[in-house]
């Protein structure tokens, strides 16, 4: 939940300007590309909408390949909560 959609979403602290993680999902998401693993970290994110929804969710086949899939998984050991404000589209990563 901390984060800078300007950075370079390469590391899981901030380090520099431009060096650290994103701070939302649906622009992680579009940074996304066949083989990336997105580490989503523990909180409930809520700027998810419907829309947004589908395309991080259900499209996930479209960037990635056979070989080379994309995951948004949890960080390990920690718990988070994607929350679009509709009970039918709350999942829990961990």
């Amino acid at each position: 939940m901390n984060g800078n959609d300007g950075s370079d979403g390469l590391s899981e602290r901030n380090q520099a300007e431009s060096g650290g993680p994103w701070k939302t999902l649906p622009f992680a998401r579009t940074q996304m590309r066949a083989g990336d693993v997105l580490y989503v970290r523990a909180g409930t994110y809520t700027d998810i909408d419907v829309e947004t929804w589908g395309t991080m969710f259900h499209a996930l086949e479209m960037d990635g390949t056979e070989n080379r899939p994309y995951a948004i998984i949890g960080y390990p050991g920690e718990t988070a909560i994607l929350d679009a404000g509709m009970r039918e589209v709350v999942r829990r990563i961990s």
